[in-house]
């Protein structure tokens, strides 16, 4: 087979593969989304009356989640205050329970915090 039309397959092949990890949440070139016990997403509201913390995923969702004592809470590998988080920050949300209609968070990563 011809070099160059073998280069092109290639390309072509890399693009597909490129543009297929893109749609995959938990890839490297992943969005922010919904996957496998793991939220990703905009805070749009942190309730800490109720314990609670709604964000808005890539694909429009809202998800509500709670969080207890138990939920570990970091930001840039740090332990952070569950508190400190407002609309706007970026996080991501690991739990078990991702079937429930609103789940506990087991662990909550600020991400990237609000430029509000």
């Amino acid at each position: 087979m011809n070099r160059r039309i073998l280069a092109r397959w290639f390309g072509v092949f890399l693009l597909a593969l490129i543009g297929l990890l893109g749609c995959i949440e938990g890839g490297p070139f992943g969005g922010f989304g919904i996957s496998r016990g793991v939220l990703r997403g905009e805070v749009q509201r942190a309730d800490m009356r109720y314990r609670s913390i709604m964000i808005e995923t890539g694909n429009r969702e809202r998800v509500s989640f709670y969080h207890n004592d138990r939920t570990r809470v970091s930001y840039q590998n740090r332990p952070y205050p569950v508190g400190d988080i407002e609309a706007g920050d970026y996080l991501e949300v690991g739990t078990r329970d991702p079937d429930r209609e609103n789940p506990t968070a087991d662990y909550i990563t600020v991400i990237r915090k609000s430029r509000r």
